[in-house]
Order: C-alpha cells, then structure tokens, then sequence
C-alpha cells in the first residue's frame, strides 16, 4: 500500500486530514477500502483535523459544535441527559 509512512507495523501511522485526502485521491477504491478499515481499526490514526472536518464527520452542525466546546464537562453530561439546552 501506498500510505506506509514508517517501517514499523506495531504503531500506528498518523495522518493530516490534508494528507490522508492527498493519498486517497491517488489509491484505487479496493485500496481506499483498506485504508477504512485500518482507520476503523486504529492503526491509521487521523490528527489535525479541522473543526469543519470533524463538524462534517459526525454530521452536526459547526455552531452546535462550538457551544458544546465551550460548555464544561458537568454541562455537556447535563446537554446529554437532557437537563440543559
């Protein structure tokens, strides 16, 4: 595979959102399913990403997003619980 950044198959590689779009864009789509599914297993690992990105990831809103940012660890338990908006 293309996407091999270091020799050693015990850790795992860590990719740029930038980067891993930059290697995908090259593979073919058997390729891109194995790199899915090393994602999925932990031996590539994504960092960098974007807060547009990530938003866009998970499927919510950027402004959502945000406001639970800046909420604490007891409001976000209290949003999920359904005690606070």
């Amino acid at each position: 595979m293309t996407y091999i950044v270091n020799s050693s198959s015990t850790s795992a590689r860590c990719f740029s959102g930038a980067s891993l779009a930059q290697i995908a864009r090259r593979m073919t789509p058997v390729e891109r399913a194995v790199l899915a599914a090393d994602i999925i297993d932990g031996k590539v690992v994504l960092q960098g990403l974007t807060a547009k990105s990530v938003a866009h990831l998970v499927g919510t809103n950027q402004s959502y997003m945000f406001a639970a940012l800046r909420a604490t660890p007891v409001q976000r338990a209290a949003i999920l619980a359904g005690t606070r908006r």
